[in-house]
């Protein structure tokens, strides 16, 4: 009889956990977004420690590459020569264009051209990594990059947003009181292949340090971490 009741018990606890297990897989979807913020900072930023190596944070990565991207400049309030310097930063990914580090083995982006698709557009996917300007609802925030991905960290696509609320410009031409998108984009385009944001104040030389602000060029070029991180993903 003993025999017996253990038996029921221990089916009874084997049917529970199969139905617990069966809820917690309907519960998690196949694909999921990922919402990446670049705050910003006038905070005077530490510098790293003499020596310092580099330091990164990978999330998931691109089966597939290159990565067509489109550009919406609507609401920039710059030519389309300025907004162009988006792909110089997706090159400093690609091939170290910017500060001459090598690049990855892949080819990592393709500019698929112009886009007329916007910030309303980003709540779901469409099969178009595209980059665009628009008002983002909360303060402080620089820009945002959206990723849907798969639960075995596989990239599946990217929208990217440049809040309006900033003087977006080239800090080259136009001075410190822009915020510069060559330094912005290269950071954002991290986040597009893999790479997620750094807060502590050793890594305030990296380009996925999460914080930036007017006049700061220091993220166009990739940091020991940065070089390290990309290369880890794509070799």
């Amino acid at each position: 009889m003993k025999k017996i009741l253990v038996g029921l018990i221990i089916a009874i606890l084997v049917t529970q956990f199969a139905l617990l297990s069966s809820a917690f897989a309907v519960g998690q979807p196949d694909v999921q977004r990922a919402v990446f913020v670049h705050y910003a900072s006038h905070a005077a930023k530490p510098q790293p420690p003499s020596g310092d190596s580099g330091s990164y944070k990978t999330f998931a990565k691109w089966s597939v590459t290159p990565v067509k991207y489109t550009i919406n400049p609507v609401g920039s309030r710059m030519s389309g020569n300025e907004v162009n310097i988006v792909t110089l930063a997706a090159e400093e990914w690609d091939d170290g264009d910017v500060s001459n580090w090598g690049g990855v083995t892949r080819n990592l982006f393709n500019y698929a051209g112009s886009s007329n698709k916007d910030y309303a557009d980003f709540s779901a996917r469409d099969g178009e990594n595209t980059i665009a300007w628009g008002n983002y609802p909360q303060s402080g925030v620089i820009a945002v990059t959206f990723i849907w991905y798969t639960r075995t960290r596989q990239i599946l696509e990217f929208d990217m947003l440049f809040d309006t609320d900033w003087t977006w410009g080239n800090v080259e031409t136009s001075g410190n009181g822009v915020m510069d998108l060559q330094n912005i984009a290269t950071h954002e385009l991290g986040h597009a292949v893999g790479l997620s944001d750094l807060y502590k104040p050793t890594a305030t030389l990296e380009t996925m340090y999460g914080y930036s602000d007017y006049g700061d060029t220091i993220k166009r070029s990739l940091y020991f971490g940065d070089i390290a991180g990309i290369k880890s993903l794509y070799g």
